[in-house]
């Protein structure tokens, strides 16, 4: 054991020996010829810059780079042809190392192995015409025959980098505090191991657009491998930190004349969403920052394009957001998240073919599961949400989206188009169409949308686009309801509109029959102006009586009334915004078919019948088929003379029903009546009754509220509605003024 290490130390002692005597050999060599030494390198440089080289002196350097000898060059200056013009020094140095390899030294190779440069600075400089000293960098092709120059090993300690290109609009500049860069050359790739600490000053691909990872640093030990078949500079697996975050880099660069595209992936993960933000340039940070999370995220970026000059890359993002951490999204403030969450996969098509060129295609996607949605400006809510949100074009379809509103299953699919082109440059009109189906479709989840919303005083300009939008709706449901009223089969359009809602062919089955609307409803203030125009056909009066809550009016009831009821509608009111009818504000007219009419215990005729015939029963009478045209003015109805012929008795009635004051009416009774029995009354459109002489009779509501029926030779209930009805028009007339 004892001989083994005796042969170690003299192994030892021989090479440290042979070093010293190298170093020895090598330091007089050196010594000796400084000057002629200074003077070749300086040509050397000189003749590859065509500019100026001062070297403040040369000697040999063992203890810096022990066990390899190197060359020290002092206080080193080269100065390029350009400087003249931009005003920087190509590359200064306080020291240079160069690395001797004797092992290529004795094969007769270049003996130079190792670069290293510290304290210094290097500038690579291109004027606004083009003029560049890059030329410096250019490889110069070998004669045949001569040995490659080649550096495996260059190192960078303290050297300030700066690249300006204006042309191209590029500048890159920095503090590289350390850069170790080894190439390994193979038959097929060229693999470059990296030790790198670098302090980011720009990081400009184009200085009109900032910096990214501005006054930042950038570390990690990685490897590039560059295939010389395919001409790709691989990024495999790299991994750096930058400020202090991790990050994994994958890609590569083809870096040949004809094709010099480029992919790289980006991704992280568990980073503030702010702090990623503040590594983006400046444009990009402006948009990122429209979208707050108050939750870290994970995402991954996706940048593809190519080197060539004026290329905008596309950007891909991709990254799962849990949704109540969601503060903003792109300044529009109107929505709040329960719960849920979501996978984004968002592409910015920059490409020539975009149709957008100032800000590109947005394309790609959004997956929701489980939402729930608060529209804080209407306070409505959807729960339960997932659906696909793809955009396209800058286009926004919403597809099949699941959600639950109240008591509502909605299945909805929609579009906005030019949404990313509005909210970005325009604050002009926003369009969204929409598809909506439900098996059952409760209004009253729905109220939220018939009056004007509360506007919040921190709306931005997108929260006012949205909110004043036009929104499209194609309806249909299978069964709609609201308070007792019950419909199927419902179609038609609805349109929400910054001023209020239309119906447009809204069409449904109700009471056996059915019914179309269209109509609006504009948004007031305090009230809310409904206009509608209704067709009703064949519609069982008993039943929509009942879901109507016999109108508001208790003079004819779904207990009274009988028969299938066609009719045109045409009136105007208003509504608050709790939903409550303004009758005051109500006019219109309604044109009426009541086939099959029957009429039970009306308490009119049944006075009638106490007055003039108190021998027939008018309990349960059957008429011919009615038709006439009541006016609606507040809450009064104007009945126009109207012929009933009915198997009781055949009069003729006009008047008014007054909601607050009830009935005044007059009756016309044929004296025939009195004279023929009605019973066997032919009630076919054919047979027309004559008036002759008759008795007149007025049916009012009395002050107590009970219907009193009395003699009325002089026609007072007629004067009265023609009073009422000029009263009222004119009332109605100063009002529209």
């Amino acid at each position: 054991m004892k001989k083994v290490i005796r042969y170690i130390l003299k192994t030892m002692a021989w090479i440290t020996g042979i070093l010293v005597f190298l170093w020895i050999g090598l330091w007089v060599a050196v010594e000796l010829n400084e000057a002629r030494l200074i003077s070749k390198i300086s040509e050397a440089i000189q003749k590859k810059t065509y500019g100026k080289v001062s070297i403040g002196g040369a000697s040999v350097s063992l203890i810096r780079t022990f066990p390899v000898l190197s060359l020290q060059l002092s206080n080193v200056l080269i100065r390029d042809s350009l400087y003249p013009i931009h005003k920087k020094d190509f590359l200064t140095a306080a020291d240079i190392y160069l690395r001797i390899s004797l092992r290529e030294l004795l094969r007769g190779r270049s003996a130079l192995g190792r670069i290293s440069i510290n304290n210094g600075s290097l500038n690579i400089i291109t004027d606004s015409l083009g003029r560049s000293n890059e030329y410096i960098l250019s490889q110069e092709k070998q004669p045949e025959g001569e040995p490659k120059s080649s550096v495996p090993v260059f190192i960078l300690n303290n050297v300030a980098f700066n690249y300006e290109n204006p042309v191209r609009r590029k500048r890159y500049q920095g503090l590289i505090k350390k850069f170790q860069g080894e190439i390994k050359p193979s038959e097929k790739f060229v693999t470059m191991s990296v030790i790198s600490n670098i302090q980011v000053k720009s990081l400009s691909f184009d200085t009109n657009k900032g910096s990214y990872i501005k006054d930042m640093n950038v570390e990690g030990a990685f490897a590039l491998v560059y295939n010389k078949q395919l001409h790709d500079l691989l990024v495999n697996h790299v991994g750096l930190r930058i400020d202090g975050q991790p990050f994994l880099f994958d890609g590569y660069f083809r870096v040949d004349a004809v094709r010099s595209d480029f992919s790289l992936a980006i991704s992280t993960s568990d980073i503030e969403y702010e702090k990623a933000t503040s590594m983006l340039n400046d444009t990009l940070q402006t948009r990122a920052r429209r979208y707050s999370f108050n939750k870290r995220v994970s995402p991954k970026v996706t940048i593809v394009g190519q080197t060539a000059k004026n290329n905008v890359p596309d950007v891909r993002i991709q990254m799962n957001v849990d949704l109540p951490s969601v503060t903003s999204i792109a300044n529009f403030t109107s929505l709040q998240f329960g719960k849920g969450s979501s996978v984004v996969d968002i592409s910015i098509i920059n490409s020539e073919k975009a149709k957008d060129t100032v800000n590109g295609d947005l394309n790609g996607s959004i997956r929701v599961s489980g939402a729930d949605i608060r529209y804080l400006p209407r306070d409505f809510t959807l729960k339960e949400c997932n659906a696909t949100i793809l955009f396209n074009s800058n286009d926004i379809i919403i597809d099949s989206l699941a959600a639950i509103a109240g008591g509502s299953a909605l299945l909805m699919n929609g579009r906005t188009r030019n949404l990313i082109t509005l909210g970005s440059n325009d604050p002009g009109t926003l369009n969204m169409r929409w598809k909506i189906f439900s098996p059952d479709l409760h209004m009253n989840d729905f109220k939220a949308f018939l009056y004007k919303g509360k506007a919040s005083s921190k709306q931005s300009s997108l929260d006012k686009m949205f909110e004043s939008a036009d929104v499209y709706i194609q309806l249909a449901a299978t069964r709609m309801d609201y308070n007792h009223f019950r419909a199927t089969h419902v179609k038609g359009q609805v349109v929400l509109q910054d001023g209020g809602i239309q119906l447009q062919n809204v069409y449904f089955n109700h009471a056996n029959g059915s019914m179309e609307l269209n109509g609006e409803i504009l948004n007031g203030v305090k009230s809310n102006t409904v206009t509608l125009h209704s067709k009703m056909k064949k519609m069982d009066v008993p039943l929509l009586f009942a879901a109507f809550d016999n109108f508001g009016q208790d003079a004819i009831t779904k207990n009274n009334l009988r028969g299938s009821l066609t009719a045109n509608v045409d009136f105007r009111t208003a509504i608050t915004n709790q939903l409550k009818l303004i009758s005051a504000d109500t006019k219109g007219s309604v044109e009426f078919l009541l086939e099959n009419g029957e009429l039970n215990n009306f308490e009119p005729l049944i006075e009638v019948s106490k007055k003039a015939f108190k021998k027939q029963d008018f309990s349960e009478i059957k008429f011919a088929d009615l038709k006439n045209k009541l006016d609606i003015l507040g809450t009064t109805f104007i009945v126009n003379p109207m012929e009933i012929r009915s198997t009781a008795v055949t009069f003729f009635v006009e008047g008014v029903y007054d909601f607050k004051k009830g009935t005044d009416m007059s009756i016309q009774l044929p004296l025939r009546n009195l004279t023929k029995n009605q019973s066997n009354t032919d009630l076919s459109d054919e047979v027309k009754a004559k008036k002759g002489i008759s008795l007149r009779l007025r049916a009012k509501t009395g002050d107590d509220g009970k219907l009193k029926v009395s003699w009325d030779p002089f026609r007072k209930s007629i004067k009265n509605r023609d009073g009422i009805k000029k009263s009222l028009e004119k009332k109605n007339d100063k009002q529209s003024t």
